[in-house]
């Protein structure tokens, strides 16, 4: 016989982590993802989803950039490739656009996941709709003219 109270410990205590990480992305305000080490989305959360007007499916890989405005596009792919390439941060305002040709204002951010040897595994980032803010500076600076 073993004692195995320690790995069953263990495995309780990462379904208690698994749990409180779906609850924290499911409920969040803002998309949230994460990719591999080339940059390729793995996971997206629904809030992402609905700000990109896609399925998750649709979004992981690359499918997320059909949702960037294509006044936009070549600038983010630029700035993602960047930091793929130099394992930094990604920071990026741009435009999305929905089918229906609904446009909302996102700040993008990414951060490179890193292991225990400091070698970068992934990024994980966020997606944070602006639409409010822009459209408040818009009239100002209109106001100011």
């Amino acid at each position: 016989m073993r004692d195995i109270t320690k790995r069953k410990a263990a495995e309780a205590a990462l379904r208690r982590s698994e749990r409180r990480y779906h609850t924290l992305t499911s409920m969040s305000p803002v998309g949230i993802f994460q990719t591999d080490a080339q940059g390729q989305f793995v996971y997206v959360n629904e809030r992402l989803c609905h700000l990109t007007n896609m399925s998750p499916a649709d979004a992981l890989g690359e499918g997320w950039f059909d949702a960037i405005h294509l006044e936009d596009a070549a600038y983010v792919r630029r700035a993602w490739q960047k930091a793929i390439e130099s394992r930094q941060p990604c920071r990026c305002e741009y435009r999305l656009r929905d089918h229906g040709g609904k446009v909302t204002w996102v700040i993008g951010e990414a951060r490179p996941i890193r292991d225990d040897d400091d070698t970068v595994i992934g990024f994980v980032g966020t997606v944070t709709d602006i639409t409010e803010r822009v459209l408040m500076e818009s009239k100002l600076r209109a106001l100011n003219a």
